[in-house]
């Protein structure tokens, strides 16, 4: 079987077929091509929705649970911290 580089890969036609690799839309970055859900099942195939969560998006929201208050993060974000 010959060997194949990526761009091999991604130009195979089977490869193609299975929908292996899906565009997502970032804010942040714009258009990216990624490796889509790998086993989709007929009644719940599943997608992807996101690349990730921006840096940062759940920093307030985790430390608010750890017991932290708002004056605290204001300080933290203040001294650069956060």
């Amino acid at each position: 079987a010959p060997i194949q580089d990526i761009r091999d890969v991604m130009a195979d036609p089977q490869y193609q077929a299975l929908d292996t690799v899906t565009t997502v839309d970032d804010p942040e970055l714009g258009p990216l091509r990624m490796q889509n859900v790998l086993f989709r099942l007929s009644s719940t195939p599943g997608t992807i929705r996101w690349a990730g969560r921006p840096h940062g998006a759940d920093t307030d929201e985790v430390l608010t649970e750890l017991g932290l208050t708002e004056a605290e993060l204001t300080a933290l974000r203040t001294e650069g911290a956060l």
